[in-house]
C-alpha cells in the first residue's frame, strides 16, 4: 500500500483543514483556544482510502488532546473532557446516560 500521509494530495488537504480550522475543535468545545498541531481522522481510516481522504473525517486537534483525549475515545469509546463547569461535553459519556435516566 503506498504511503498515504506522504502522497501530494494528504497535503494539499491537510493544509486545507489546517487554513479551515486553525484552532483545536476539542479545545475550542471546552472553552479553551488552542492553536491545531494535528489533523485528525475522526474515525479511523484503517487504510481505506475514501475515510482517509474525506474532508468530513477530518478535524484540527493539538497535540495534547491529539495525543490523550483522542486515544481516551477510541479505547473507551467516550471523552472524559468538560467544560468549564466540570460537565462531560461527549454526549455518549456515561454520566450523561445516567443524567438522562433520572
Amino acid at each position: 500500500m503506498p504511503r498515504l500521509y506522504d502522497s501530494v494530495r494528504w497535503r494539499k488537504l491537510r493544509d486545507l483543514v489546517k487554513r479551515e480550522e486553525p484552532l483545536c475543535r476539542m479545545c475550542l468545545a471546552a472553552g479553551r483556544i488552542v492553536p491545531s498541531q494535528v489533523i485528525d481522522h475522526i474515525e479511523p481510516h484503517h487504510g481505506n482510502h475514501k475515510l482517509f481522504f474525506n474532508r468530513e473525517n477530518l478535524q484540527s486537534l493539538c497535540k495534547s488532546c491529539h495525543d490523550s483525549r483522542k486515544r481516551l475515545i477510541e479505547n473507551k469509546g467516550h471523552s472524559a473532557a468538560c467544560d468549564v463547569n466540570g460537565f462531560p461535553l461527549d454526549e455518549g459519556h456515561p454520566w450523561r446516560e445516567e443524567v438522562k435516566k433520572e
